[in-house]
């Protein structure tokens, strides 16, 4: 059974910001935080609607 993993806004800013100045890759970034790709995709999409983390929960 898994464990539901949580990460601050702060973590998923920083995710965020990395994949989006290219300095990694959605693929690599989710291996690297132990997620789904479609986690990190879904945090990138959010931002790039909202252009804020506001919403997310911690």
């Amino acid at each position: 059974m898994s464990r539901r993993t949580r990460f601050s806004v702060e973590e998923k800013y920083e995710a965020v910001k990395k994949c989006l100045q290219g300095e990694i890759s959605i693929t690599s970034m989710s291996k690297q935080l132990g997620i789904q790709f479609e986690t990190v995709k879904t945090w990138i999409v959010r931002w790039e609607h909202d252009g804020s983390m506001m919403g997310y929960r911690a």
